[in-house]
């Protein structure tokens, strides 16, 4: 996936700069999470992020005993 210039980033519409083009739509498919901010969601794979991010994966195990409701 070739990565857009920055200059195609719209400030109304940053989930189409982060997922990239019409056919990225797939990518949106397979995640597994979203993130929610200033009412823009952003598709995310939870274990990609949990590679890099302490915080990130302590959240998502938490998120994933409550679904279970083993809270």
């Amino acid at each position: 996936m070739d990565l857009p210039a920055f200059s195609a980033f719209k400030e109304d519409k940053p989930q189409a700069f982060y997922l990239g083009g019409q056919g990225d739509a797939e990518f949106a498919g397979l995640s597994d999470a979203s993130i929610v901010a200033n009412g823009v969601r952003l598709s995310v794979h939870s274990q990609i992020l949990s590679q890099t991010s302490r915080v990130l994966r302590g959240l998502f195990a938490e998120k994933q005993v409550e679904r279970r409701g083993l809270s």
